[in-house]
């Protein structure tokens, strides 16, 4: 092992963890979101959520109403849809953001949320069927992602989150999209795929660039 990976394991293992603001800020806009469109008329109701900005690759593609991309993972159908994808976001945004900082935490949470919603609209376009989409549960895959790809690194645990507790998030959830068909299982998987991916090329960068990331490992 080199002098600098010595430096580097040091670091990531005196960490610390501290309050995830941007966390709380995305949770605090997805309510009130939410909130504004339960006063508006109903959030389980898909053509008024398709009027206020969920994604629809109609829309998209021959109206070119591009912003969809991005205001479809700050909308929910119903409060439970609001309330689980809260909590995992929660959970997992409190590790990531730590081992991220703000900056590089939130425009993966953002390239996440866009990557796994174009790559939602493709599939139902290709496939033919017309579907009309929300929820942040893309952009929250792309943290989970993220996250597997740290661990499988640092061959341990971050602070907290497990391997095993990041595979059973993504099976619990995928399961219940086989089993459920309103749940968009073409933005979950393209979002754990895009939140890897995106964490590699920080991870590349990082190590480039001779900086560490400062959260605590526990082998």
């Amino acid at each position: 092992m080199t002098e600098y990976e010595n430096d580097y394991e040091e670091e990531v293992i005196t960490g610390n963890m501290t309050f995830p603001i941007i966390t709380a800020v995305i949770i605090a806009i997805n309510v009130i979101v939410y909130l504004f469109m339960e006063v508006k008329g109903s959030t389980e109701d898909t053509g008024f959520m398709l009027r206020y900005g969920a994604l629809s690759y109609y829309r998209v593609l021959y109206h070119k109403e591009y912003y969809r991309i991005v205001t479809s993972f700050f909308m929910h159908f119903g409060y439970e849809h609001l309330l689980n994808n809260m909590f995992v976001l929660g959970v997992l945004g409190y590790h990531l953001e730590n081992v991220l900082h703000r900056c590089r935490y939130l425009i993966l949470y953002v390239l996440s949320g866009i990557m796994s919603g174009i790559s939602s609209m493709l599939w139902y376009y290709f496939r033919g069927d017309y579907c009309v989409s929300a929820g942040a549960s893309g952009a929250i895959f792309g943290i989970m992602g993220a996250l597997f790809f740290l661990i499988i690194i640092n061959k341990g645990k971050i602070e907290g989150i497990t391997f095993g507790r990041i595979i059973m998030f993504l099976i619990l959830a995928l399961y219940n999209g086989y089993q459920n068909y309103n749940v968009d299982n073409a933005a979950h998987i393209s979002g754990f795929v895009s939140g890897m991916i995106l964490m590699a090329i920080i991870y590349v960068e990082k190590i480039i660039s001779k900086k560490s990331f400062r959260i605590n490992i526990i082998y």
